[in-house]
This record gives structure tokens, C-alpha cells and sequence, in this order.
């Protein structure tokens, strides 16, 4: 969780157990407007026997870079962190709840290598399984907005009758402008005609 403007860290984790493992890769998607600002090495990998490389992928479809942790000496199998994402989220971010996604639904991880963890001499994929997290960004300190989501308290009871989880990344009418853009330009979130639009004469 973090705000426009700051670097925020995003943990990857081996939970469970697992087999001796000298290794992971893994392509790690990244919401727009968020940028990899670094890559730092958890308790699993320590250095100097581990090798940790982080860069994009050369995907202009995407905001994804490939991440891959090895050793040719030494193997990793208990539960703890792999390493931790830097992420930089851009200044003009509105807030919401925005997937990291690692676990690609349409990736197979033995057949397309969306990420895979390897055996203890490095040679297959070891069987595991991979699950997504949430870049969470908010606007603090704003009065009046005890959840922080960038529209205040009033706001929100006025249109929805309590304090909601409505942010830029919800569209509760399906307007196409999201419920963080009506409250900016004053429309109401729940009804569909009530938005910014260009027309043509």
C-alpha cells in the first residue's frame, strides 16, 4: 500500500513446503503507471551464492518484467522471502486496488515459463503454485477521509449511504468513468446518464 508519488515494496514469498530448489523465475506483470524502481534479496537468497536479476520484458503490451533468482552452489527450501519488489507508483495515480499479477491464468509455467521453480541441480521445474497480489494505492491525510481512498466520507454516504470501498478502479453505474472521476467532476456514480462525455453536433 502506498501513494501517488511514493516507492512501494511488494514481498514475494515461498510459503509451504517445499523440495530443494536452486532456483525460481518468474514474469511479474505490474499495473500502468507503476515502475520497478528495484529488486531487493530476501533470507532465501543470500549473497554471495545467489545471483538476483530483475529487468522489463520486452513486452510494449505490458508493464512486466522477467525476475530470476539462481544458484549453481547452494539450494533454498524452507518457508520466507524470496526477495522484495521497489515499486514507484506514478504521481498521477488515482487510488484503488490494482493486480500485481504473477499466476497469469492463460500460462502454463512448465509449458510458457510465466515463472517456475527449479529442482535442486537446476535440470526440471519443481510443481508449485503461484498466487497474485494487490498494489494498494491511497491518498492519506486527506480531511475527512477515514479509509483514504481519495473521496471523502461525505461524499460517499451522500451517493451510497456509508463509507464505501469505491475508488478510481470501481465504476459502480458501468459509465466508464470511474467512481473517483464522478466525484472529481461532480456526477453521480450511480446513475449511468450522469457522467462526462464528449458528444459529436
Amino acid at each position: 500500500t502506498g501513494a501517488p508519488g511514493q516507492t512501494v515494496s511488494i514481498p514475494l514469498r515461498l510459503t509451504g513446503t517445499a523440495p530443494a530448489s536452486a532456483g525460481f523465475n518468474a514474469a511479474i506483470y505490474l499495473p500502468a503507471g507503476a515502475a520497478l524502481a528495484g529488486v531487493v534479496r530476501g533470507s532465501l537468497l543470500p549473497a554471495p551464492g545467489f545471483t538476483l536479476l530483475a529487468q522489463p520484458l520486452a513486452d510494449p503490451a505490458a508493464n512486466a518484467l522477467a525476475l530470476l533468482g539462481y544458484s549453481a552452489t547452494q539450494t533454498f527450501s524452507s518457508t520466507g522471502m524470496l526477495c522484495t519488489l521497489l515499486v514507484a507508483v506514478s504521481s498521477d495515480a488515482g487510488p484503488g486496488d490494482y493486480p500485481v499479477v504473477l499466476d497469469a491464468p492463460d500460462r502454463n509455467p512448465l509449458v510458457r515459463g510465466s515463472h517456475a521453480l527449479s529442482s535442486a541441480d537446476g535440470a526440471s521445474a519443481a510443481a508449485h503454485a503461484a498466487s497474485n497480489g494487490v498494489l494498494s494505492v491511497r491518498i492519506a491525510g486527506a480531511p475527512g477521509d477515514s479509509n483514504g481512498n481519495g473521496i471523502p466520507d461525505d461524499w460517499e454516504q451522500l451517493y451510497f449511504g456509508a463509507i464505501t470501498n469505491v475508488t478510481d478502479a470501481t465504476d459502480f453505474d458501468g459509465d466508464r468513468l470511474s467512481d473517483y472521476r464522478e466525484y472529481l467532476s461532480g456526477t453521480d456514480p450511480k446513475d449511468p446518464a450522469s457522467c462526462v462525455a464528449v458528444l459529436s453536433p
